[in-house]
């Protein structure tokens, strides 16, 4: 029996290789050529960059799922036939279903080995780690490595879920996954693959629902009418003689009042749930071109450092909708592991400094627009990966 048990194991681990390389090369060679935020990647660590991004995962299911003929010649079975579903082995003796459920289980252990470890021992492959000293940010150094012991909590966590993790709704759901401790996520259990969406996962965690998807909503008639009566211009009843002015502009809060607001208690971390409003404006949406999934970007800014928040507002006078659009822009450029130790509760000053101080001579304040934040955040870190030799 324990030859048997043993001779499956290495058949599983084979299987697994072969995988984890089909999906490194041709599938990544596809995504490649339809994701414009790989077209700078170099190919050999584009799998990583994916898988080291929620947001790049879905984009990659999505292209998938929107274009499944452009990976016909990948989908086929040990007799070199396109299987005809996603429950049919494919050559490497997985079908597309357990693949799925293959790219799942990496993406939310990476995700917990990158948010449940300090930072400066997050996992990091040498491309990141020498992400910031190859854009003049930070002086060369060895890479940290990720040892058993400092993995302790993120892969508890993920050996307690992951086999509840299995579909690809479930990629967004990954950083609240994240929050929870391994006793509430064993007495969950399967009732996690009750939760479909942000919202449902929220009602059963207790969390404030998302902002997008936050109470009822009403019939298309219903709101229709709302949003008409809300276009409406107010009518006050003003005795006649007395001058009326025009009602003051809102005031958006800047310097110390802003970092009141978007703090935590702790004095740690920014506080995601804060920008969920920011986030829902049209200007925001248009530059970041998300695609409505606020609990996901808000538990990326919840992952900054409240030292990175007040250098950025107090050192460049940033308002909200700036701060927010650097640091997410920024995340999306370089991946978490790099975000985390440029930006995150234990970011190095130095290296702080010198990004804020590159901001400030490119001319970034508080009148700069969001697209020429973009600009600015894309101008620093594209050369960090671009190939080498171009």
């Amino acid at each position: 029996m324990n030859a048997i048990a043993a001779a499956d194991a290495i058949e599983g681990a084979s299987a697994v290789r072969l995988v984890r390389a089909t999906l490194a090369g041709p599938v990544m060679q596809v995504l490649r050529s339809s994701m414009p935020e790989l077209k700078q990647v170099p190919a050999k660590s584009a799998y990583d960059r994916v898988i080291g991004s929620i947001y790049l995962v879905q984009r990659a299911f999505r292209v998938f799922r929107d274009g499944r003929e452009q990976f016909r010649h990948l989908l086929v079975d040990a007799d070199g036939k396109v299987v005809p579903d996603d429950t049919t082995p494919l050559s490497c003796g997985r079908s597309l279903e357990q693949v799925v459920a293959m790219v799942v289980r990496t993406t939310a252990r990476r995700y917990f080995r990158q948010h449940l470890a300090p930072p400066d021992d997050a996992e990091t492959s040498d491309d990141k780690g020498s992400l910031l000293e190859r854009i003049g940010l930070k002086a060369s150094r060895p890479t940290a490595q990720f040892t058993p012991k400092q993995s302790s909590q993120a892969d508890e966590l993920y050996d307690t879920i992951k086999e509840y993790l299995l579909y690809e709704w479930q990629v967004p759901l990954v950083p609240t996954y994240a929050t929870l401790t391994v006793e509430r996520a064993r007495s969950l259990g399967g009732r996690l693959l009750e939760c479909n969406s942000p919202g449902k996962l929220a009602l059963l965690l207790g969390l404030p629902l998302p902002v997008e998807i936050g109470g009822a909503q009403m019939p298309e008639s219903e709101a229709a009418s709302a949003a008409a009566l809300a276009a409406r211009p107010a009518v006050k009843l003003v005795p006649a003689g007395i001058a009326v002015s025009s009602p003051p502009a809102p005031v958006r809060p800047t310097g110390q009042s802003l970092i009141a607001l978007i703090v935590t208690p702790d004095g740690k971390r920014l506080r995601g749930s804060s920008f969920s409003d920011t986030l829902l404006s049209p200007e925001v949406r248009a530059v970041l071109k998300n695609d409505g999934l606020t609990l996901h970007l808000t538990s990326i800014l919840g992952a900054a450092g409240a030292v990175a928040a007040k250098a950025l507002v107090g050192g460049l006078g940033l308002g909200m909708e700036q701060l927010a659009v650097l640091l997410l822009g920024s995340r999306e450029l370089v991946g978490d592991s790099v975000f985390l130790r440029l930006f995150g509760p234990s970011a190095e000053p130095a290296v702080l400094e010198r990004f804020v101080q590159r901001a400030r001579s490119a001319g970034i304040g508080p009148s700069t627009t969001l697209p020429e934040v973009i600009d600015f955040v894309t101008s620093v870190f594209t050369r960090a990966v671009e190939p080498a030799g171009r």
